[in-house]
């Protein structure tokens, strides 16, 4: 969760190929690691999904403070994704 500017705490949506993946449940992530997220029943987490199981490595991103940070999930668990491989570019 990041803080906004009403000093209130916003869950981060992140996206696969433009299409919503699901929110990061803690923080938003910056550094490989295992990171908790509430799913979205969506096109997009099916794709993400199916990009893992075929041995992919998929690259989700989100955009914050006009910057968009993009890194690659190596693994989906019961209890989140693995990430890793972060890079950080001006927001379209």
């Amino acid at each position: 969760m990041q803080d906004d500017s009403n000093g209130e705490i916003a869950y981060q949506t992140f996206f696969y190929e433009g299409m919503i993946v699901g929110i990061f449940e803690d923080v938003a992530p910056t550094a490989p690691g295992i990171y908790r997220y509430i799913p979205a029943r969506s096109i997009g987490h099916y794709t993400m999904g199916l990009a893992l199981k075929a041995g992919g490595r998929p690259i989700c991103y989100y955009a914050s403070h006009g910057k968009r940070i993009s890194f690659t999930v190596v693994e989906r668990m019961m209890h989140g994704l693995r990430l890793d491989m972060f890079e950080v570019t001006v927001a379209d």
